[in-house]
């Protein structure tokens, strides 16, 4: 009887310890996880002149900037990877320097009111022509002008003049500002979070032709401006692809005007386009 006691003892006994165990599972099991977060509603629909307004107070917040990353460009004309250095101002000033795995400079792109400077620096050549969508077509094939480059690699984005805006709710977590535009078959999708309204994707169509598409994530607060760090422009009728991946971006920064200027070095060809 005495043994029977004693393993009925130690069996409640490691019952109770088995329960303290499973209770003391459940509170720092669930306790350890992420801290519970209340589930917020999604904000009514705005309207669509509520978020075209935002979108200009945004991109007035970023009068110049300069940053530093890498840059991957994959088009029948070139595919590269480089490190880049470039500098802004709005609305076409701009300067993009690209440096090779080696340390070594490949190109310089440098543009102002009046041209826009290209020089290849393994070929020791300097093309140079207006200040255009054009011109700058040829070494950036995506079919944007300086100023649509410098709102798009600043985070922002491009608002044609248009006769008909509306705001729809695609999905849960996704609105989309659907633009269409005054010249005919000109069409802008704005793709944005609700909670944030920060902008996840970007189409634009042209002249009926196809979509040009930018992505936006990796956003970083800077000096209360939430800037995306990777950029992805994908042009599919050109079949290009332009990534961008910040490491580092100033804003509010001033550059002087020779900044912008690219003098001819010597023995470097120079070509008119």
């Amino acid at each position: 009887m005495k043994r029977r006691s004693e393993s009925l003892k130690n069996s409640c006994t490691k019952t109770a310890g088995l329960k303290l165990i499973l209770l003391v599972f459940l509170v720092f099991g669930i306790t350890g996880c992420a801290p519970w977060a209340p589930i917020i509603p999604e904000p009514p629909l705005p309207e669509a002149s509520e978020l075209i307004n935002q979108f200009h107070l945004d991109e007035n917040l970023i009068k110049n900037f300069a940053a530093r990353g890498r840059l991957k460009l994959n088009s029948p004309q070139a595919n590269y990877r480089v490190d880049i250095n470039l500098a802004a101002i709005r609305p076409d000033r701009f300067r993009l320097t690209a440096i090779d795995f080696f340390g070594r400079f490949v190109l310089t792109l440098v543009s102002n009111q009046q041209e826009i400077r290209f020089l290849d620096h393994r070929q020791a050549k300097i093309y140079k022509g207006p200040n255009n969508r054009k011109t700058l077509g040829r070494f950036l094939p995506l079919g944007f002008d300086v100023s649509e480059i410098i709102t798009l690699f600043a985070g922002g984005v491009l608002l044609p003049p248009h006769r008909q805006a509306s705001v729809s709710r695609i999905e849960p977590g996704l609105w989309r500002l659907s633009l269409e535009g005054v010249e005919k078959g000109t069409v802008e999708r704005v793709y944005v979070d609700p909670l944030t309204r920060r902008v996840k994707r970007i189409e634009i169509q042209r002249e009926g032709k196809s979509m040009i598409q930018v992505d936006y994530s990796d956003y970083h607060n800077l000096d209360d401006r939430w800037v995306p760090f990777f950029i992805r422009l994908t042009d599919k009728q050109r079949e290009s692809e332009l990534i961008l991946e910040y490491k580092e971006m100033k804003l509010h920064l001033e550059f002087p005007e020779r900044f912008f200027h690219l003098s001819t070095p010597p023995g470097v060809e120079v070509i008119d386009l």
